[in-house]
């Protein structure tokens, strides 16, 4: 995600020479859910995925000042509960892009929700615990969340450099 030009939150990726590949391959270096500590897609040795998630684009519409999709996968329905996750997002052009997770299934989950900042760029968390700032050079982007999760910076994984990786965690009940 970039604001005015300026990346500020990235995907590390996979970059396999350095040696890390499967750390960066791990559904914990991607901007997306984790749950019960598991990986999306059950991950090889190597440099694939021997068990890839099925994934379905719900809905994808865009016009002068938004874009709206919704997408769904299949990679934690082998979890106890068969849990998918469903991500909508919404995009106003300039203004905010506003995210929601859904998840489907039962039983109780640790959900954590990561987002990987660029090297370079300052995150830093407000006083209520609740609102993450991102800014790098004249690009800020703030973070907030609904309800009341857990919400720290911890150092992460990138390809260049140790970044800050905002992450909430919180147990949920799912029915």
């Amino acid at each position: 995600l970039s604001v005015s030009g300026t990346p500020l939150l990235i995907d590390p990726g996979v970059h396999e020479a350095s040696g890390t590949g499967v750390p960066l391959r791990s559904t914990r270096v991607h901007t997306t859910v984790c749950i019960d500590g598991e990986e999306q897609g059950v991950l090889a040795p190597r440099a694939e995925i021997w068990s890839p998630p099925v994934s379905n684009l719900l809905l994808w519409a865009a016009s002068d000042e938004c874009v709206i999709m919704a997408g769904q996968h299949d990679g934690y329905t082998r979890l106890s509960g068969q849990v998918r996750h469903t991500r909508h997002i919404l995009v106003m052009h300039g203004s905010y892009w506003l995210i929601i997770d859904g998840l489907q299934g039962a039983g109780e989950h640790l959900v954590e929700q990561r987002f990987h900042v660029v090297p370079g760029a300052r995150a830093t968390l407000d006083a209520g615990g609740n609102v993450v700032t991102i800014n790098k050079k004249e690009a800020s982007l703030a973070l907030s969340w609904a309800g009341r999760p857990t919400v720290r910076i911890d150092p992460g994984l990138a390809e260049l450099l140790i970044v800050g990786v905002p992450t909430s965690g919180m147990r949920a009940t799912l029915q």
